[in-house]
């Protein structure tokens, strides 16, 4: 079990930090879709794939998450709910997403 943030895309609803597996089956659900990961050495962020494709609306505080950490290029945008956990590097598995996170989403 990690620390997960969700970032739903409606900019109404809060941003809410669970513990969860993040396996698979989670990540998908919570997205929507067949998931992508995008990010940098500490973060993921996962977001549906085809979401461009489906019309999800634009998810404004991801968009700008990504931007921050050059996880995207600046003429990028990600659309539809997204989900932040930590990465290790040295396993390849999802960790606790990072507090700077919170801080930056805040």
């Amino acid at each position: 079990m990690i620390r997960i943030i969700t970032i739903p895309a409606d900019e109404n609803q809060p941003i809410t930090v669970t513990t969860s597996k993040a396996d698979l089956d989670t990540l998908q659900a919570a997205v929507g879709g067949f998931i992508e990961a995008v990010g940098d050495e500490d973060t993921a962020i996962y977001l549906d794939e085809e979401g461009k494709l489906k019309g999800r609306p634009l998810n404004p505080r991801a968009t700008d998450l990504a931007h921050s950490i050059k996880a995207i290029s600046a003429r990028d945008a990600i659309v539809g709910d997204a989900v932040i956990t930590g990465f290790d590097d040295e396993t390849g598995e999802n960790a606790d997403a990072p507090l700077s996170v919170l801080e930056h989403l805040s």
